[in-house]
């Protein structure tokens, strides 16, 4: 695991530019989404209409729109390799950008519709949770997605909330009404799933689970501590509670019960979460010392932000003013 330095690093952000973008009365931007260069801005809607970017040095250009069905989008991801975007409405969908106006539609399902879904490093591989408590994974092979797995894992609630660790052979699910994580392991030989460890937990308002390497997962609380760890026992494998040490002043309650946004900051080694109206850092000085930052605070909490993969750049879309903000993320 990458350490940041001893010496104290301070992050701070510093305003680039604005920019006005035109948005219909009830039609509201879902989704910021970069690829792997982070040369490329996907803007997703939520009627379903994508526009793409051109995003160098801050400044946008806008390169092709595509134009979805006519219902609001519940979930938009961007596969920053091979630049398809995944729709998710009624259904999902998952359309291809490249060189055409309104974009190739190359795969639908009409399953159950997706609660949350993810993608692994290399975006062969999609996984995402739906109302009849089952986790449900595709494989993509030669450009094209196919059904690879259906596993049921929660009993009576939902699975709000999935992540991968950095191996990509544990995959954690948190269970809405249950109190309950599950853990799930990857067979290295067949690359089949199953529930390896269930966790219970006392805490009514967990809101999501999410890996920040390969051993260590954060679980998000509504109430008390914004966070809680868990890390890796190296004996059994199995995952337990711990408290590392964590500098800076920031772990108060929420006074809005949502989930955070959260970006891993690989360069950076950190975590970039909104919370409330602010914006903020975790950063991973080892394997049990974090050190919480506040990088700015908005007039409101009606915003999403996307960094580009470096950590460079913030884009910040503040919904009530209908502007992109763009930010530099420097270090003093």
């Amino acid at each position: 695991m990458i350490k940041n330095s001893q010496h104290q690093i301070n992050y701070f952000c510093h305003f680039h530019s604005q920019i006005k973008l035109p948005v219909t009365e009830n039609i509201n931007i879902k989704m910021l989404g970069f690829n792997i260069k982070s040369s490329i801005l996907v803007i997703g809607k939520t009627d379903g209409n994508i526009q793409i970017f051109q995003f160098k040095f801050g400044a946008l250009k806008l390169i092709k729109e595509l134009y979805g069905q006519n219902s609001i989008a519940s979930s938009l991801l961007f596969t920053k390799k091979s630049n398809q975007i995944i729709l998710v409405n009624n259904k999902m969908q998952i359309f291809s950008e490249v060189g055409i106006v309104r974009g190739c539609h190359i795969f639908q399902s009409d399953l159950h519709k997706p609660n949350c879904l993810i993608l692994n490093k290399d975006e062969n591989l999609l996984i995402y949770s739906s109302n009849d408590r089952a986790i449900r994974m595709l494989r993509k092979h030669n450009n094209q997605w196919s059904f690879h797995q259906k596993f049921e894992v929660s009993y009576y609630g939902y699975i709000i909330s999935l992540s991968l660790n950095e191996s990509e052979n544990f995959l954690v699910c948190l269970s809405e009404f249950e109190n309950k994580i599950f853990i799930c392991r990857r067979n290295q030989v067949t690359n089949m799933w199953s529930i390896f460890q269930t966790i219970n937990y006392r805490e009514s308002q967990a809101l999501q689970a999410c890996f920040i390497n390969d051993s260590i997962f954060i679980l998000q609380l509504y109430k008390e501590e914004n966070f809680q760890f868990y890390h890796q026992n190296q004996g059994n494998q199995h995952f337990e509670l711990f408290k590392p040490i964590i500098e800076g002043k920031l772990n108060n309650s929420l006074k809005i019960p949502q989930r955070f946004q959260l970006q891993m900051i690989q360069q950076k080694q950190c975590l970039m979460y909104r919370k409330d109206n602010c914006i903020n850092l975790l950063l991973i000085k080892s394997q049990d010392s974090f050190e919480l930052q506040k990088l700015i605070s908005l007039v409101d909490s009606n915003f999403i932000f996307r960094a580009t993969n470096d950590g460079q750049y913030i884009l910040i879309w503040q919904k009530n003013y209908n502007i992109l903000l763009v930010l530099l993320l420097k270090e003093s």
